[in-house]
């Protein structure tokens, strides 16, 4: 999905124009996987930039070639893109059916990846509306999958978001549990991003420990 390429914001004006160009020129010689690819890539780099409309425009057009060669992990993939790209723009309801459709994509095709990163993304719509029991629930069976198929910082990752959950519902101590964890996995594959949020979610939970004694 797009929070998995990073890039600064003077590359990507370069990258957006190579890729318009790639993607003129496939589309001229009609080659609709270049062009597909082309259009993802396009999207990503919107999306890093925060031009999310733009993003949103991108991806349901990668969406539409996907579905014209009849590429169903491709089409899940995008639709996982897609959620995350509503989500941005506060969509929720939107993103929800977004995945529901990638969801059933990617059990259909064993995509147990993809499926995992999906519920995910679920656990974050779900915890953006303060539906933290749903949140947990989507969380809790992306964890499953992430270690069935040996995914360690995606687990990593998952368990802070677990942690992160029960501190807003005041169970301090579970989320101190597991953010430790996670802070574990983080130090094990020199995660620093995973790092620093787990230093900053137990920096809160220390706060909220010695506000409770005070």
């Amino acid at each position: 999905m797009a929070r998995n390429i990073r890039l600064g914001g003077g590359d990507n004006v370069g990258a957006l124009s190579h890729w318009h160009e790639a993607y003129r020129l496939a589309a001229k010689l009609k080659k609709r996987e270049d062009v597909g690819r082309f259009l993802n890539s396009m999207a990503i780099i919107e999306w890093e930039r925060q031009n999310y409309d733009n993003a949103l425009i991108h991806y349901e057009e990668a969406l539409a070639v996907y579905r014209d060669l009849g590429d169903d992990r491709k089409v899940g993939f995008i639709l996982n893109s897609i959620a995350v790209t509503l989500r941005s723009l506060s969509r929720f309801d939107e993103a929800i059916t977004a995945l529901d459709r990638a969801l059933a994509i990617h059990r259909e095709t064993n995509e147990r990846l993809h499926e995992g990163q999906a519920l995910a993304v679920m656990g974050h719509l779900h915890a953006d509306r303060d539906q933290l029991t749903e949140a947990i629930d989507a969380y809790q069976r992306s964890l499953t999958i992430r270690r069935e198929i040996g995914d360690p910082l995606g687990q990593g990752w998952v368990t802070y978001y677990i942690a992160l959950i029960y501190v807003r519902q005041k169970h301090i101590q579970k989320g101190r549990s597991l953010v430790g964890q996670a802070h574990e996995i983080a130090s094990t594959y020199d995660d620093q991003e995973l790092g620093q949020a787990c230093l900053n979610l137990e920096d809160k939970i220390a706060v909220i420990e010695l506000t409770s004694f005070s």
